[in-house]
């Protein structure tokens, strides 16, 4: 998709007052960061994902400059959102999945961040699985019960 494809897409799932946490590569961030922007989100912070082997060792994947090993995870309000109730540190060590598929672990930790989210105000758009408490919004994702 072009950027203005995903703005199209997203626009009517993001709130005029709420937090957008974008996946990208790293080599993708200014994409991120301006689709972010012309959703009228403000980039706040990052975090990234070091993704691990079945060793428990980092995994070295594809790059131009740099061989990747991790993704990055923006953080973006918009309109008065008060912060997180928890914050969990910068760097998740997750286990690799299935192909874009993100840990679930990181899907928790979110869930902690904000607890009084729920089903009806967690979104995750183009996702790979599906976890309860959330809408899913992907060709990909399973039909849940």
């Amino acid at each position: 998709m072009t950027d203005q494809e995903i703005v199209d897409f997203m626009k009517p799932f993001v709130p005029k007052t709420g937090v957008v946490l974008m996946w990208c590569t790293s080599s993708n961030q200014p994409r991120a960061e301006a689709v972010l922007e012309a959703l009228d989100y403000e980039f706040k912070s990052s975090a990234v994902w070091v993704k691990l082997g079945e060793d428990g060792k980092p995994i070295s994947g594809l790059g131009l400059i740099f061989r990747n090993m991790h993704e990055v995870l923006l953080y973006a309000t918009r309109g008065n959102m008060p912060g997180p109730q928890y914050q969990p540190p910068t760097a998740f060590l997750s286990p690799r999945g299935k192909h874009s598929a993100k840990p679930p672990e990181i899907r928790a930790e979110i869930e902690k961040m904000f607890p009084d989210f729920d089903e009806s105000t967690r979104i995750e758009l183009f996702s790979r699985d599906s976890g309860p408490g959330w809408r899913h919004f992907a060709k990909s994702v399973p039909k849940t019960a």
